[in-house]
């Protein structure tokens, strides 16, 4: 899957694609590169990125922030529970298939009808609605699209003020809205994804992360070794290659294995730490710095080694969760309610087919924890136990 990343890459870097609807012999792989509609995000205030130490009175609150994150012993069991219930419904909306496809391609029709639709046959506070389609989308049309509805006041994220769309201040829970492609077996996601760009990455561009020489990847980790689901390569497969193994802030070459700027696995790659600090369910201080390629241009990949090959014009720097907190004012609080709901929504022009109805309920199921996949992960397995998500359907 790593030469799927790398090429991906390469088509990115050269603003030949835009999206990607993954590889037609394995499980969908989407690069998210189209996903988040940027213009309903509050607008990122100025800041001092000074780099000034916090005061001891800073230090204090973070102690006392710590204190109330859960701690290594306090976590879900991800066993698979089995429980049985309902966990999809469709909902049959005149034209409705055909709206997500357009969402997925890139327009920005409106949602709410098909939201309000689900919500008042299956009353619920969810944080977050999915809704599948099987209608065709054109070449180049995302896998899944992330569209924010509210969000808490989270300045230590790039989130200022409490903000929810207007269109749905009906249901006020709800964080976002996430559009998806049903596959025809078995999807992988892009779920996991999608649901994190409730929280990022909206961080000052001063940290760099999200871009490189050429490319901005837009709130997602870009060529640093974040190596999440937002994108990011394993810190483990860096070297330096010029002018030595050993150089770091003058080197002017690099390799790292194959990788995405924008998403890796789908989901079948956990939450990185750096992703679960932004969601609130870990403390900067448990999350290790990330090296960054400055200046970076893509050179080429080299298949033989599954490498891709960067100049390197600034050299490789590392960047801290200190160093985030120090830029955005303060530390991200935790997360409080730890338990998310979610919903799988098919979305129909008329009665929907058994087996369109049976794929969305595995892909709920296995997101919920309920059932076991091989491959995939629950919401469970990807936060490390430190938060879950329901994804039965009603009260």
């Amino acid at each position: 899957m790593r030469r799927l990343h790398a090429v991906r890459f390469t088509s990115l870097t050269l603003g030949l694609v835009l999206g990607c609807t993954g590889n037609a012999s394995r499980i969908d792989v989407t690069d998210a590169a189209r996903e988040t509609n940027d213009a309903a995000l509050p607008p990122l205030p100025p800041r001092d990125d000074a780099g000034v130490p916090p005061s001891p009175a800073d230090d204090a609150g973070t102690m006392a922030e710590d204190a109330a994150r859960p701690t290594p012993n306090d976590r879900f069991d991800c066993t698979a529970t089995g429980t049985p219930g309902t966990y999809a419904v469709a909902v049959d909306h005149p034209g409705g298939p055909a709206t997500v496809a357009s969402f997925l391609e890139g327009a920005t029709p409106s949602l709410v009808p098909i939201v309000s639709t689900f919500v008042a046959a299956h009353p619920g506070d969810y944080d977050f609605v999915y809704l599948l389609t099987e209608a065709p989308v054109s070449a180049g049309a995302a896998v899944g699209r992330f569209y924010p509805v509210h969000h808490e006041d989270l300045p230590e994220i790039g989130l200022p003020g409490v903000a929810t769309h207007p269109e749905y201040a009906s249901l006020p829970s709800l964080r976002g809205v996430v559009a998806l492609q049903l596959g025809a077996t078995q999807t992988n996601g892009p779920t996991l994804h999608e649901s994190l760009h409730a929280w990022g990455v909206f961080l000052d561009p001063s940290l760099r992360f999200g871009r490189d020489e050429e490319t901005s990847f837009f709130s997602h980790w870009g060529v640093s070794g974040v190596n999440g689901q937002l994108g990011g390569f394993d810190p483990a497969t860096l070297r330096c290659t010029a002018p030595s193994s050993t150089a770091t802030d003058t080197c002017t070459e690099a390799r790292v294995a194959g990788f995405g700027p924008t998403a890796n696995g789908g989901d079948t790659v956990p939450y990185a730490p750096f992703e679960l600090y932004l969601m609130g369910l870990l403390p900067a201080a448990q999350v290790p710095s990330v090296p960054l390629l400055e200046g970076a241009r893509f050179v080429s990949y080299d298949e033989p080694s599954d490498e891709i090959v960067f100049s390197l014009s600034g050299g490789i720097t590392q960047r801290s969760a200190q160093d985030v907190v120090r830029t955005m004012g303060g530390e991200r609080p935790p997360m409080g309610d730890r338990v998310l709901r979610g919903a799988m929504v098919l979305v129909t022009d008329g009665a929907p087919s058994a087996s369109a109805l049976a794929r969305a309920q595995s892909w709920a199921r296995v997101l919920g924890n309920v059932d076991a996949s091989p491959y995939l992960l629950s919401f469970c397995e990807a936060m490390g136990g430190r938060a879950r998500m329901d994804t039965a359907i009603g009260p």
